[in-house]
């Protein structure tokens, strides 16, 4: 894997941003997704970071709405 590989090198992410937005799919997309022109489906684009603050990790990927499940546990410290 890309992290597994980062981590050998010394490189591995500490933090990551993740954008997710939801797309109505083109009809190339659908087709290669298998869903209906103009389904919606969930687009992701992430972002990891090195300790420095210098990007190592860029990925766009898209989703199909009926198949992905989002869940976020938020936190306060102190």
């Amino acid at each position: 894997s890309l992290y597994a590989h980062l981590s050998q090198l010394g490189q591995a992410p500490v933090r990551a941003l993740q954008h997710i937005r939801a797309l109505n799919a083109h009809s190339s997309l659908a087709e290669q997704l298998g869903i209906a022109d103009r389904q919606a489906v969930l687009f992701i684009t992430r972002i990891g970071y090195l300790d420095s603050g210098q990007a190592v990790e860029l990925t766009h990927s898209y989703c199909r709405s009926d198949y992905y499940d989002f869940v976020a546990e938020m936190r306060r410290e102190g």
